[in-house]
Formats: structure tokens, C-alpha cells, sequence
């Protein structure tokens, strides 16, 4: 999806912040910077995994970023497999009876995305190398 706003906002682990105009003072899970590389502005919202207050704050964020144009892309802390595996088990009829409990802040980010046609990037080491590093480290 085509975007040419210079705004980028990364989500999973982290999320979005509301607009500093709207708000001078910033919760402390909030971080923004610009990407020196790039110089495109980043904003991380750190959240807590499938917590109800990480998922609304997820929503409205991308939501209002999305009306401002200013969402460029979202990043979501997962892998390919793991999204994928995650994806699966929602449609299955037992994965619907799940999903209040399955449904995520990453979810939730990315389907926002999805509803204002922005990419999202799945922006995690694959669990399988995270696997084995571990096993060698232990």
C-alpha cells in the first residue's frame, strides 16, 4: 500500500501515541524519535500482551493517526510463523470461541491498518531462531 506520508509507527511490544499536539504531556510508555537514517518519525507505545487498556490504546492511536494521515505503516512485534499460526487458529470455530483471549494489541493494530489500507510489517526475529538460541544458551 502507497503512502507518502514520512511518518512510520511501530506497534507489538510497542504502539502508538497520541498526536503531541492533543497532548503536551505523553504517558511514560511513550516513546518518539526520529529514525536517523531515515529521518522518519517513530513512535513506541510500550504494551502490555493481550491486555484490554494496551488494545484500546492500540485502536484509538492507529485510528487517529490514520484520520491525521500521518500512519504510514505499522510494525507488529511478531514473526511469520507465529502470525500465522495465530491467524489460523482464529478461523477455526474453536479459535472464534478463543479469540477474546487470542485477540492482541498486535491484532488489533494490525487490523486498524488493514481498515485504513496501511502495510503492516511483521517485525520479529522468527521464534524458531529465537528457539534455538536459547537451547544453545542453556
Amino acid at each position: 500500500f502507497p503512502h507518502t506520508s514520512s511518518s512510520l509507527t511501530a506497534l507489538g511490544a510497542t504502539a502508538l501515541s497520541p498526536s503531541k499536539s492533543k497532548s503536551s504531556k505523553q504517558p511514560p510508555q511513550i516513546v518518539e524519535f526520529i529514525e536517523p537514517k531515515t529521518n522518519v518519525r517513530v513512535v513506541l507505545i510500550g504494551t502490555m500482551h493481550y491486555n484490554p487498556t494496551s488494545i484500546k490504546m492500540v485502536e484509538e492511536t492507529v485510528e487517529e493517526y490514520a484520520k491525521e494521515n500521518k500512519l504510514g505503516s505499522v510494525i507488529v512485534e511478531s514473526c511469520d510463523l507465529r502470525w500465522n499460526k495465530t491467524m489460523e487458529i482464529l478461523e477455526t470455530p474453536r479459535g472464534a470461541l478463543f479469540e477474546p483471549v487470542l485477540t492482541s494489541e498486535m491484532k488489533a493494530a494490525s487490523d486498524m491498518a488493514m481498515n485504513y489500507q496501511r502495510p503492516v510489517v511483521l517485525g520479529d526475529q522468527r521464534i524458531d531462531i529465537t528457539g534455538d538460541s536459547l537451547k544453545q544458551t542453556l
